[in-house]
């Protein structure tokens, strides 16, 4: 049982479809439709929810939702984030705050729902970019330290583990789907 929670929302499974046959093969809501398909063609059952991860009320209405459909939720896996570019002296508040949002405040929004559960575990999706570069990223960088510093205060504060990954980039996947990404950098 998967609950896949994300800000766009995944139209009535009755349009599949359609969609499906009439878009485009790199269209992003038709990959997001198949890779779903794919899922429960391995077996999964699959409940897609829209919800920013950051918005606490529409967090708790996602949980809700999921535990109407599914009953108990036994694990977490937090990989919401947004990524800019240039030198943070040029970056909007508007940007920075965009960059900052799913990873701080989803977080924040996430130890507030889940404080009172018993979970096997919350696994939080950081970046290399928090310890190995960040030139061009600092917003995204502090993000992700902040990921990993909530997951070292869980170490003594929380009632089941939360931890941190510093991923490198996925080639071809999530906010990298649509990057250009030298060969032989990123997983593949």
């Amino acid at each position: 049982k998967l609950v896949l929670l994300g800000r766009s929302p995944v139209p009535a499974r009755e349009s599949w479809p359609e969609i499906l046959s009439t878009s485009d093969k790199a269209d992003p809501l038709r990959r997001k439709l198949e890779n779903i398909l794919q899922l429960e063609e391995l077996g999964a059952k699959v409940l897609a929810l829209a919800a920013d991860v950051s918005n606490p009320a529409e967090l708790a209405a996602a949980v809700m939702q999921a535990r109407h459909q599914f009953g108990t939720i036994d694990g977490v896996i937090h990989a919401a984030g947004d990524v800019s570019g240039g030198l943070i002296s040029l970056q909007k508040e508007e940007t920075v705050a965009r960059v900052l949002a799913p990873k701080v405040q989803g977080m924040q929004a996430l130890q507030a729902v889940f404080k009172n559960n018993s979970l096997d575990f919350m696994l939080l999706c950081s970046s290399l970019a928090s310890i190995a570069h960040g030139y061009s990223e600092i917003d995204y960088c502090a993000a992700n330290a902040y990921l990993d510093a909530s997951a070292h205060a869980a170490y003594r504060e929380s009632a089941f583990p939360v931890i941190s990954v510093n991923w490198d980039r996925w080639r071809d996947v999530g906010m990298a789907a649509d990057m250009h990404i030298p060969d032989g950098i990123g997983i593949a």
